[in-house]
């Protein structure tokens, strides 16, 4: 989305046709267009209806297909005598070499109130550049700057403020779905809808003293000719200026005596972070610190924040524990402070997703570290500070270190092995910057069994470690309980061993050989190594193997009359994590045809069936599928789930949930799954739909684009009394 271009002054980077004309820059006939515009995608206007049509859709730039399009709007001018037809009234200024210009014209039509000129780029290297537009009938005037950014497989994306902000009205519909109060980084953006021809106006009638002036963008939709009435569409933009508490409010009042209000949108807000961030009410912001040192800990793969929620109601306890991914540092969760007036609010880490070389703090009583009913366990372990408006601000502070540095150097290697032999045989010489370090059983003491991990693990550093025929697919846990606890360099007993496995360490699947099921391949932080199946005798397993979530599959109901349904999961190989409502040797819900659902059980409303689980032995098949760049999966979702037959509110859902995880990758590797999900997965639904779709997305964040065969997906039919499902899971890179 970009800023629009308006003939109206209303701030400083706004453009004015007020002023006295100055001589035109460039005329049609000067332009050096180097492409055939038949060659042109078809969305780049060819005509001046084209224009307009770009113009009400995407604003002032578009770009795909590898091309970027300007839509300039300027009022429409009649040339004097002796002035050439055309004249292009925008000096447009873009560095030599990242990009080439490959059309530049000016469309008019008889009688219309615009013109418009469309300019558009080919990108031609990896670079970030700006195409900088000064309006040559306007003085003193400030050029506006739109600037792109171009990875090394040409993909495009606009990084200035106008890549997010709407500047028409397609844009401004869909930017204020969400109820007309958005916040995007530290600006927050009200939504003001109205008629023309009424007296009624948007008005600020309260607060921003932590914002700076606001900016009003206009979003109405464009028309050739004059009209009377129709929508008015204008963003009020504010950017934080200080930390504070703050509530804004707008109302849509009557101009007339009496003053009666229609409308009023409330932006209640905290500003915090030196004025980075903005929390809108049930947000929280959630930190991860180096306890020592208080700075932000590195992400480089998700962290998995759990929740255990309940309330107390006539029928008995109700709980609920959504997982929250936590996927930058800081990072703002939309909803979780809604639960916090439950009757059970705690929520924490889960250790085996934490950074390499970070750890939860050890509690004295034994109990399990996080945010327990309004309590920090340990005591400096979460900060968790709650705002009037119901958001809050929580800080987990870990320990942080890397493995084996007992030196404090910043690296493990052979000096830190020595120095905790020294320490082991009493030499008074030995002083251990961070004992903690070589503590690799994680049981609070220094032995000289942690000295035998710390030089297995010296060791495998240097070691040539056997690859795998097949990455792996899935996100599987592995712990070691047999009597062959160590991790070899290849599968198999004569490979040598690179340390025996420490007391609860947590392995992650990483990869398989072909026909083989007495190893697996696996890594732990950055190491990596082959663990056996089976004990030495094979008659026993010598680990225990569990699965990440099966992610929020959530199920629809759509009968023709109101129906009581039974529903019930068969999960092979697995377990549910969480419910909602609670599973009870299944769902009983009375259902009605536009999709609410009444449970039995506890008289609760609901507009779906929530569940998630832990399954083992799935092996997804990733054969066939799309490789789609991060910036164009909003895209790639709405098109592909809107052909396989989800609802746009059921589309909707979908993508708020997986979208934030997914567009700020490079790229997604999306598959669709069928029976390797369904057949681990049963759903029983008595009585039976007349049809049923269930959609199960897995994908794997790639830093880099692959080439995959296309999948083929069918679409689907709604018929009778139709059954809807979604998931996903997210596949290790």
């Amino acid at each position: 989305m970009k800023k629009r271009f308006t003939a109206i002054l209303t701030a400083s980077l706004m453009l004015s046709a007020t002023a006295a004309a100055l001589p035109p820059a460039i005329t049609v006939s000067s332009v050096d267009t180097t492409s055939d515009s038949n060659l042109l995608p078809e969305w780049i206007p060819q005509s001046f209806n084209d224009a307009l049509e770009f113009r009400n859709t995407y604003g002032t730039t578009h770009i795909e297909d590898g091309f970027i399009c300007l839509v300039l709007s300027e009022e429409h001018q009649t040339s004097d005598e002796d002035q050439p037809d055309g004249v292009l009234r925008y000096e447009i200024t873009v560095p030599k070499g990242p990009a080439q210009l490959v059309k530049r014209d000016l469309y008019t039509k008889e009688n219309a109130m615009s013109e418009y000129e469309v300019v558009v780029y080919k990108p031609l290297k990896q670079a970030d550049f700006s195409v900088s537009i000064t309006d040559t009938f306007v003085t003193d005037r400030k050029p506006i700057q739109y600037s792109f950014s171009v990875d090394e497989d040409l993909n495009t994306t606009e990084t200035d403020i106008y890549g997010w902000l709407p500047d028409s009205e397609y844009e401004f519909d869909r930017f204020s779905e969400t109820g007309g109060v958005v916040v995007h980084g530290n600006y927050l953006a009200i939504c003001m809808e109205s008629n023309a021809g009424t007296p009624y106006r948007w008005s600020k009638t309260k607060g921003g003293n932590c914002f700076s002036k606001p900016v009003i963008y206009d979003c109405s939709p464009e028309t050739a000719e004059a009209i009377s009435g129709g929508k008015l569409k204008r963003i009020a933009l504010f950017q934080a200026a200080k930390d504070g508490e703050d509530t804004i409010e707008y109302a849509l009042a009557s101009q007339m005596a009496d003053r009666s209000v229609e409308k009023t949108l409330t932006a209640d807000c905290v500003v915090l972070g030196d004025a980075q961030y903005i929390l809108l009410p049930n947000e929280v912001r959630v930190s991860l610190a180096d306890m020592e040192t208080g700075e932000l800990i590195p992400l480089k793969e998700a962290v998995s924040l759990w929740t255990d929620i309940s309330y107390i109601t006539p029928t008995g306890s109700v709980s609920t524990g959504p997982i929250y991914m936590i996927t930058e540092n800081p990072i703002v969760l939309q909803d979780l402070a809604k639960f916090s007036d439950a009757d059970s609010f705690s929520f924490g880490l889960s250790q085996w997703t934490l950074p390499e070389g970070c750890y939860l703090p050890t509690d004295s009583t034994g109990g399990q570290p996080g945010y327990l009913n309004g309590s920090s366990v340990p005591e400096n372990h979460v900060t968790a500070t709650k705002y009037d408006n119901n958001s809050m601000d929580v800080v987990f502070r870990l320990i942080h270190r890397t493995p084996g540095d007992v030196n404090g150097d910043g690296a493990f290697d052979k000096k830190d092995v020595l120095l905790v032999q020294k320490w082991l045989l009493a030499d008074p010489d030995a002083d251990l910057a961070n004992w903690e370090a070589a503590d690799l059983y994680i049981d609070g003491k220094l032995t000289a069994n942690d000295l035998t991990l710390m030089k297995q693990m010296l060791c495998a550093n240097q070691m040539t470690i056997v690859q795998p025929d097949y990455p792996a697919t899935q996100r599987t846990e592995i712990f070691v309980i047999g009597d062959t606890p160590y991790l070899y360099t290849g599968p198999g007993l004569h490979y040598p061993i690179i340390r025996e496995t420490a007391r609860e360490e947590i392995f992650r699947e990483a990869g398989y050989n072909e026909g083989d099921d007495g190893w697996i391949y696996v890594r732990s932080g950055e190491e990596y190594g082959w663990i056996k199946v089976y004990n030495q005798n094979d008659d026993q397993l010598n680990i225990v193997v569990n699965t990440n979530l099966l992610e929020k599959p959530v199920i629809y109901l759509y009968p023709e009359t109101e129906t009581d349904v039974h529903v019930e999961l068969d999960l092979i190989g697995g377990e549910l994590a969480t419910t909602y409502p609670k599973y009870q040797n299944g769902w009983d819900v009375t259902a009605s045809p536009d999709g609410t659902l009444l449970n039995k059980a506890d008289g609760s409303h609901h507009r779906s069936l929530f569940w998630d689980a832990k399954v083992t032995g799935i092996r997804f098949d990733v054969s066939r599928g799309f490789c789609v760049a991060g910036s164009d999966t909003e895209r790639f979702l709405k098109e592909t789930l809107t052909y396989m037959g989800l609802t746009e509110s059921e589309m909707n859902e979908f993508i708020v949930y997986w979208l934030p995880r997914m567009e700020q990758n490079p790229y997604n590797l999306i598959t669709f799954q069928d029976d390797a999900y369904t057949n681990a997965a049963k759903l029983n639904i008595t009585p039976t739909p007349d049809s049923i779709l269930r959609i199960f997305m897995t994908f794997c964040p790639l830093e880099e684009a692959v080439d995959i065969a296309p999948q083929q997906l069918a679409s689907f039919e709604r018929k009778g009394f139709t059954a809807v499902e979604w998931g996903g899971s997210e596949l290790p890179s």
